[in-house]
Parts: C-alpha cells; structure tokens; sequence
C-alpha cells in the first residue's frame, strides 16, 4: 500500500513538471533589416519588449536570417552582405564573427539553416550555391551545391526535409529545388515552375511542405510526394506584398513574416504584432524543438506513448499508471 501511495506521488510530479515545462513562455524575434537590428516581442500578447540585438551590435548590417543553433545557447544571425555574426542566445550580446565576411567566396546571404550534421548551410543569393561551414568554428567547408547546379538561380530560403534532403526555394526559378542532403547532387524540382507559378521566398515543413511567395500574401501547400494540395492566405494578412519567412509557433499555429510590417498567423487575432518596419525573419525565444507532423512520415519513437511525438515526464507517467493497473 505504501508503495502504491508513494508511486501515485511520483506521478502527480511528473505530470506537474511536465505541464510547467509544456507551458514555458515564449518570446519572437523579428529581425529589422533597415534598422540593423533584432526586436524582442511578447510572445502572449504580441507587445513590443524592445531590441534583443541592439542596432549594429558587432557591426551587423542588413540582417537578412535567424537561426538558433545545435547549441541553444547561440543565436546566428546571417547578413546580407555575406557575414553569419553568433551572438548569446539569452542576453543578445555579441560573441563574436562566425562566418566571416566573404569566407569561401559566399556573396550574399538570405537563407541559411543547420543541418542534421550539425553544420551550417548558407543559400548564397547572388552566386546561386549552398556553402557549407563548420558548425563548431564556421570555417568553411566547400560548396554543398555548387553554382548553378540544377538550374538553380538566386536561392533565397533553405531547409532540411523529412527526408534528410536539402530544399532550396529558387527565387528567381520559381520553383523549390531538392538536393541529395549528403552529396549536394541535383534530384529534382520537387516543386516545379510549373505548379509553384511565383517567386519562392520562404519554405517550411509542418504536415506538408509551405510555400511562400514575393508577390502578395498566398501560401502554397505540397504534400511530400511534391503534389499540390492547396493555397491560402492568412488572417490579416496583405494581399499585395509578399512574405518573407514562415514559422511555427509555441501554440504550434503558423506564424509569418510580411514585407506588409507585420506578422500574421493562422489564428485570430491576426496580424499578431504591427510593425513599423519590413521584417526579414522570424524565430522564438527560447527555441522551440522541430514541428513533428503527428509522427509522420518520421517513425514513432517506443517511448512515445501518449503520441504527441515527444518522449518526456508524461510518456513516463503513463507508464507508472499502466504499472498501478497492473498490479491491481
């Protein structure tokens, strides 16, 4: 009986720590290109807490992406003119220059992203190539897709898929092109000129590949077979500007960035923060873990009882409570 009453005790913490942990407060950067800085917005209530990177903090100039790193404890911020500055992902200190300006050739930068190697990938705008750069020291490491490969011209966004491949949004191809996520070798237009039909500026995965454009507020939607599926707009959005990244949120709605000055989402009220100014990118603050699509198409982990596609406190809460009925 004892063990029975210390046994539910546990329980009852576990699934109180989990329940503070699910509700951890969130904040969202939006980088303000024009102004050479990154601003620092409740993530609740959308109001304005200020700069997290002050303007020209390192020397940053025209901010064009943020990313956190493997290291949480990182910021990155890529610039347009062909610099990735690392800053302290807590306070927005500066640390110091991670990709020095030019380093490997590299242009311009719009887009960049670690992937699965902890490396650093970075979309070079005006040389049409992805370079590659040591995610520990950021010494670069040679061009992951070399210029031109594909047909590719003016990569402005890029992401790791699902299925470990590189995706890199062509703006000047109108079309979103695949990459072996290993070699760097051309597979295919997963979304071709032909169906994207607009300059593609922002991609994400959520249960489907998003796709944004430069030309007004639609968002294409394309299964991971690459098949259309729809377009649509969201709430409070623009429709004659473009949007320039996409996110996803701590209430796991989607979140994006419009050339309009604002950022709008996928539930009312939208647009959640107005802006005084064109914002370039968005991220949160802690960062948030990968979006999961209801464990799918990655596998089910076994520890991952209750299927929301996070092993944690309540995962092992179940299994206690499993234990107990056991037992009975």
């Amino acid at each position: 009986m004892k063990k029975r009453t210390l046994i539910l005790l546990v329980l009852v913490l576990l699934m109180g720590v989990a329940g503070k942990l699910n509700a951890a407060a969130h904040d969202l950067l939006v980088v303000n290109e024009g102004g050479n800085l990154v601003m620092r917005y409740d993530g609740d209530t959308g109001a304005d807490l200020g700069a997290f990177i002050t303007a020209g903090s390192g020397g940053l100039t025209s901010p064009e992406d943020i990313c956190f790193g493997p290291d949480p404890n990182y910021l990155y911020v890529a610039s347009y003119y062909g610099s990735v500055k690392k800053y302290n992902g807590t306070t927005g200190a500066y640390i110091g220059d991670f990709v020095a300006e030019g380093s490997g050739g590299v242009s311009n930068i719009i887009g960049m992203t670690f992937g699965p190697d902890k490396n650093l990938y970075v979309a070079d705008f005006i040389n049409s190539s992805v370079k590659k750069y040591n995610g520990l020291t950021g010494a670069y490491m040679g061009d992951f897709v070399t210029a031109g490969s594909g047909g590719l011209a003016n990569p402005r966004d890029i992401k790791f898929g699902y299925d470990g491949n590189v995706y890199v949004a062509g703006l000047s191809n109108y079309a979103v092109k695949r990459y072996n996520g290993t070699t760097g070798e051309y597979i295919d237009d997963f979304v071709p000129a032909s169906s994207l039909g607009q300059q593609a500026s922002a991609i994400m995965f959520r249960e489907a590949l998003y796709v944004s454009n430069m030309a007004n507020n639609q968002i294409k939607r394309y299964g991971f077979d690459g098949t259309y599926i729809d377009t649509f707009t969201l709430p409070g959005s623009y429709a004659g500007a473009g949007t320039y990244d996409l996110g996803n949120g701590p209430d796991n709605r989607l979140y994006a960035a419009e050339a309009a000055a604002r950022i709008t989402r996928s539930i009312t009220p939208s647009p959640f923060v107005s802006l005084g100014f064109s914002p370039s990118a968005i991220a949160w603050l802690p960062p948030l873990p990968p979006y999961v699509p209801a464990c799918s198409p990655l596998p089910l982990s076994q520890g991952d009882l209750n299927q929301d596609c996070v092993v944690n406190f309540l995962d092992i809460a179940i299994i206690a409570q499993n234990w107990l009925v056991s037992t009975k």
